[in-house]
């Protein structure tokens, strides 16, 4: 499935921009208690221009889901880091794609021909989207196949990122790859555990009971599948698959789109100051964009 394929319903051009886009998620809301299978999102305007600006390799994560609560409509205080991590990565992927459909990596080469292409422009939208399975319809009780426990797993979500982040901290010795497959278990033989309760129970698993863990972890994938994007060479016009890496830069592309943005954000600053809007707030009552003191300093790209 593609990026177009993916159900999309605005209304008209000023309902896109001041009530939102209903978007459907890929895991089709399986896992929530609500059933919400899509969510009404606004693109991205300058007053949300300051999580963007802001990004460091530090706190990209946290900054695009502040961006996600700021643009999410319906349903109302929705957590962000309560969505799948399929369903987050999906609407990070769609607010960068109404930013800019393209992607500028620094090389790109063909897997059949070797042709190399610097500063190769990608176009994001042919990243495939992976709906949920029809066979998965919420938690699921499973039993292990050499222990015979009984578990019940359920799809990822951001506040397991952060259970597993904050579990690490505590606990240097422990394995943030192993965690990923043990946090997302909501009881085991009908018996709901910690994090640090569940990771003493994997140790005594046989390598068949924690592979299959691993299977369902793949089996439920959901959401954009960047390891897997397809590039037709320029040259040759063969189709191969490509690795996008997801990382900060796939926001900022270079420093110096961040100086624009800089810039962008600084200039629009001063035009609501010139109209004596100096609390950095809208005529409406939306908070506004509050920037330090410019710096006209310039950086190469990175």
């Amino acid at each position: 499935m593609k990026f177009s394929d993916i159900p999309v319903k605005p209304k008209d051009e000023k309902q896109e921009l001041l009530k939102g886009i209903e978007v459907s998620l890929p895991s089709k809301g399986r896992d929530y208690s609500e059933g919400k299978d899509s969510v009404l999102i606004c693109p991205s305007t300058m007053n949300e221009a300051k999580f963007i600006s802001e990004m460091s390799p530090e706190t990209y994560q946290e900054n695009l889901t502040r961006l996600l609560q700021c643009l999410i409509v319906r349903p109302r205080a929705l957590n962000p880091w309560s969505l799948t991590i399929g369903d987050r990565s999906y609407l990070f992927l769609w607010v960068r794609i109404q930013m800019s459909p393209t992607y500028q990596l620094p090389v790109m080469q063909c897997a059949r021909c070797q042709e190399v292409f610097p500063n190769y422009s990608y176009d994001l939208t042919k990243v495939p989207i992976i709906p949920i399975g029809d066979d998965y319809t919420g938690p699921t009780e499973v039993s292990l196949p050499k222990s015979s426990d009984r578990v019940v797993l359920r799809l990822d979500t951001g506040e397991d990122e952060q259970a597993i982040q904050q579990y690490v901290k505590q606990d240097p010795a422990a394995s943030e790859w192993v965690c990923t497959y043990i946090q997302p278990i909501v009881s085991v033989n009908d018996k709901k555990m910690s994090l640090q309760e569940k990771y003493a129970w994997q140790k005594k698993l046989d390598p068949a009971d924690f592979g299959f863990l691993r299977q369902f972890h793949a089996w439920s994938f959901h959401g954009p599948d960047y390891a897997n994007s397809p590039f037709e060479c320029p040259k040759c016009k063969v189709v191969s698959l490509v690795d996008i890496p997801f990382l900060p830069e796939f926001y900022l592309p270079s420093l110096q789109f961040r100086d624009a943005m800089r810039d962008a954000i600084h200039s629009f600053a001063l035009q609501k100051r010139s109209t004596g809007n100096d609390a950095g707030v809208e005529p409406d009552g939306v908070p506004g964009v509050h920037v330090p003191p410019h710096q006209d300093q310039r950086t190469t790209e990175g």
